[in-house]
């Protein structure tokens, strides 16, 4: 028979205390392990009366300890709850394997799991405390580290299928702490950060030294955030920024404006340099992605031109370009230009380098 208080939660990164802590807070008997054998092991031992399983688990995946526990003798009806994901096809795939649940991502997982672990095992118990997580900022810098160490190993060797599932892991484990803990602005760019390293880890080949420069400057300011005593940018969210495109492509336009859309913010997208000087005579803008290559004039031009307009002249301002020589990130940078994305780019590196260059725009860090 289960044990009617006892959950087990499947959870390898800091978030595991989270969770620890609100359940154990209600009055559960929570058995806290970090992966799939260790989960296995611990059924073995002692029935728990339900299972919470992070879908991003170090070695065996959380898809596959679901169907293994299906077939143990008591496992077929156990209540199993997939705690978030910012990525849809990881809760998915749980979900076929037989997962109960899927626990939404946002500030109030921990409560979400409380709420239905007591509804699972038919028992009432006590409100939750307020404070769930305690020196949560050292967990997610540790991420920061590993998530560097994994990045220099994918550098090392592209191919390296144990650095990618790192650097994947690392990115969600800090998308969930920052969520959890209510850090709005960082908790999105961890999270379009984890949806990246997700789609790189399924086709590397679309790595290329611009993503590695975004994951790196990612990295350096979730490090120089978190390090600070009030890692928040503020109460408020990026969501809502409104971006300036001049891009005489249609398609690339369209492209980008895609792109801030997935990442919460707008876009105004005009195909050439007078358009865009228009626009900022009326609008103000957060942030501004130039091509190089423009009609009438060029986008070093254009970029040192609107750092003469009124209200524009220390909004971020980032060059999407195929030339990508050292000459030309010296011009972008001696025009006024913050930093370049290398063009293919893949469209939430755009997302990324967007939310970075917003935040430290708002932080006053543009230069």
């Amino acid at each position: 028979m289960p044990k009617p208080r006892c959950v087990l939660v499947v959870e390898s990164s800091a978030l595991s205390h989270c969770y620890h802590s609100a359940l154990a807070g209600v009055g559960f008997e929570v058995n806290a392990v970090p992966d799939a054998e260790s989960a296995l092991a611990a059924f073995q031992t002692e029935l728990p009366a339900m299972m919470a399983v992070d879908p991003l688990l170090p070695k065996m995946d959380a898809s596959e300890l679901i169907r293994t526990l299906r077939t143990q003798p008591g496992g077929g009806e156990l209540p199993v709850f997939v705690l978030p994901a910012a990525h849809a096809l990881l809760v998915d795939v749980a979900m076929q394997a037989g997962a109960t649940k899927a626990i939404e991502r946002d500030a109030r997982a921990p409560r979400t799991l409380t709420d239905v672990a007591k509804a699972s095992c038919r028992i009432s118990a006590g409100r939750l405390p307020p404070k769930l997580t305690d020196a949560w900022v050292g967990g997610a810098l540790d991420h920061v580290v590993q998530f560097r160490g994994a990045l220099h190993g994918i550098m090392r060797d592209p191919c390296d299928h144990a650095s990618w599932r790192a650097l994947l892991r690392h990115a969600h484990a800090l998308a969930e702490l920052l969520t959890v803990e209510g850090e709005g602005a960082l908790a999105r760019l961890a999270t379009t950060t984890e949806w990246l390293a997700h789609d790189l880890a399924s086709m590397p080949e679309q790595l290329n030294p611009s993503i590695l420069r975004t994951l790196g400057q990612t990295a350096d300011f979730l490090s120089s955030r978190l390090a600070t005593a009030v890692p928040s940018t503020g109460p408020h969210q990026l969501e809502g920024g409104h971006v300036l495109v001049v891009e005489d492509d249609p398609g690339a336009g369209q492209l980008i404006a895609a792109a801030m859309q997935m990442s919460g913010l707008s876009a105004h997208v005009v195909e050439s340099p007078s358009a865009g000087l228009a626009a900022t005579a009326v609008d103000r803008f957060e942030m501004i992605f130039l091509d190089i290559g423009l009609p009438e004039m060029s986008g070093f031009d254009l970029c040192t031109r609107l750092r003469g307009t009124p209200g524009h002249d220390t909004v971020p301002i980032v060059f999407v370009t195929g030339m990508t020589t050292f000459q030309n990130r010296a011009q972008s940078s001696l025009s006024g230009g913050n930093d370049f994305v290398g063009k293919p780019f893949h469209p939430l590196e755009l997302g990324i380098k967007a939310q970075l260059w917003m935040a430290k725009g708002r932080l006053g860090q543009t230069q």
